[in-house]
């Protein structure tokens, strides 16, 4: 009789206890599928908060292992709680760690050097650490997995190909059987926002930061309503305020515009398929992204997309065929986007069929667990 063997237990690291955004989105996808391979996932976070909970409500086993932050330098307390996630690792055995995000990659690579086990550091942005702390982080690391081409080049390109071999993209991915219109969502949404059967509603779903374009948008808005002041067009925004002054400024340029019955805000919501049901184009301004679970999202839901031009967008969504890329800052251009596809109803459905087909062939949660999996 042949015996099964035991799974091997991922050590899921997370850099934070907040659950803030698409990251955490898609690492739980992941962890939610591992749960039924040949791999075990264990969450190990640095303290109470909506991860724990969340880990737990899924029925993933978890550890609290403090890491503490190194903004005041390296002390006692830092080689503590690489010790504490050290013992965590064995008592749990841990068989692969997959840190998600730096500081992650920094205490479980040094646990892994130490133990014995090899560490997946998964990058999901952009943005550059110090020259010597990315490098660091990638010699620590076995394998570094990239959530898209953009941030290879635009985060590991300076280091030559030092990290090549050991570099890999693997996109993040949505489940397309859960990212569907619904008509009723939609009547009932759009009747609550006090929209009429002709408007054309734009949605963003994105944080108050300043990254996330919310001027920009909004000055592109107000200068394609000075063009054609009779265009049925409305932009709902959707996001956590984690920048309050930003969220202000905000605010004030929609009144200095004009522009309270045109723009509507809402608080962050999980129900992310009903509000994209009720709108008939995505809009994602930002000025830079790892590779956007928003939009994807949006685009596995059949909507056509407006967004800047920058790398991890357009890996994502083609140009003129699955949407309109305009350049940050070209506020002309964004306003001709916004009355081209806010205009044709035509043109909507056939870049949001061209969308959903994408998601369906590249970006589903089954590949990237597929490619995960054969990392392991």
């Amino acid at each position: 009789m042949t015996m099964k063997s035991e799974p091997v237990k991922i050590g899921f690291i997370f850099n934070q206890s907040l659950f803030l955004g698409g990251g955490e989105h898609s690492l739980f996808l992941l962890i939610a599928g591992l749960r039924h391979s040949a791999f075990e996932p264990v969450g190990i976070v640095p303290g109470e908060g909506e991860i724990l909970e969340r880990l737990k409500a899924h029925g993933v086993p978890a550890a609290v292992c403090p890491l503490g932050s190194l903004r005041r330098g390296v002390g006692a307390s830092f080689f503590r709680d690489v010790k504490t996630l050290a013992r965590a690792a064995r008592d749990r055995g841990i068989g692969i760690i997959h840190a998600n995000g730096s500081r992650a990659c920094l205490y479980g690579g040094i646990v892994g050097r130490t133990v014995g086990i090899p560490v997946v550091w998964h990058v999901r942005e952009t943005i550059r650490d110090h020259f010597l702390y990315d490098g660091l982080l990638g010699l620590l690391a076995t394998r570094i997995v990239c959530a898209s081409r953009a941030i290879v080049q635009e985060r590991f390109a300076r280091f030559g190909t030092r990290f090549g071999r050991k570099t890999t993209v693997v996109h993040n991915g949505v489940v397309p059987a859960e990212l569907q219109r619904d008509g009723h969502k939609r009547a009932a949404i759009r009747a609550e926002l006090g929209l009429g059967e002709n408007d054309a509603l734009m949605g963003m779903l994105g944080n108050f930061i300043p990254l996330k374009g919310h001027e920009f948008l909004i000055q592109g808005v107000a200068a394609a309503l000075k063009r054609r002041p009779q265009a049925r067009l409305k932009l709902l925004c959707i996001g956590r305020t984690v920048d309050p002054d930003y969220h202000r400024r905000v605010l004030a340029l929609v009144r200095e515009q004009g522009l309270e019955e045109r723009v509507i805000f809402r608080e962050y919501t999980t129900d992310v398929a009903g509000m994209l049901s009720a709108a008939d184009i995505f809009v994602l301004p930002s000025q830079r992204e790892g590779f956007s679970r928003s939009l994807l999202e949006a685009m596995a839901m059949g909507l056509p997309v407006i967004a800047t031009r920058i790398a991890a967008i357009a890996e994502a969504v083609e140009d003129q065929t699955g949407g309109m890329l305009v350049e940050d800052g070209d506020v002309a251009a964004l306003a001709q986007a916004i009355l081209a596809l806010c205009g044709s109803a035509d043109l909507r459905k056939r870049m949001g069929e061209r969308n959903r087909e994408r998601v369906l062939q590249r970006f589903t949660a089954d590949i990237h667990q597929k490619a995960i999996e054969n990392l392991y």
